[in-house]
């Protein structure tokens, strides 16, 4: 498996909540992304996210990339399953703020 370093900003995000109940929250997030390192460019992505009460954020989104990966340029996708737990309670939205960077 090949791996490759570098970080990203995001910049922008756009979430929007389409179902809330018994304290589980289902949103839609449209996020731009800027890639430096190994892999370089400009993404964007979908994401479907689902908070749980437990303090857990579940998301899974497909993401565009337009950049340059080992000298050669184009556009990939990449799939983006994720569950992340938080301890200490509820995530909020500044819990939002740092699944962001993961």
């Amino acid at each position: 498996m090949t791996t490759l370093n570098g970080s990203f900003e995001v910049t922008s995000w756009d979430e929007t909540t389409y179902r809330e109940r018994d304290d589980r929250r289902q949103t839609r997030a449209s996020v731009s992304q800027r890639f430096a390192g190994d892999a370089a460019g400009e993404g964007s992505v979908e994401w479907l996210m689902s908070y749980d009460q437990d303090a857990t954020a579940r998301f899974v989104g497909l993401q565009l990339i337009d950049g340059e990966i080992a000298g050669r340029r184009g556009t990939f996708v990449l799939e983006t399953p994720r569950r992340v737990r938080r301890e200490g309670g509820p995530l909020g939205s500044n819990d939002r703020a740092r699944l962001r960077n993961r």
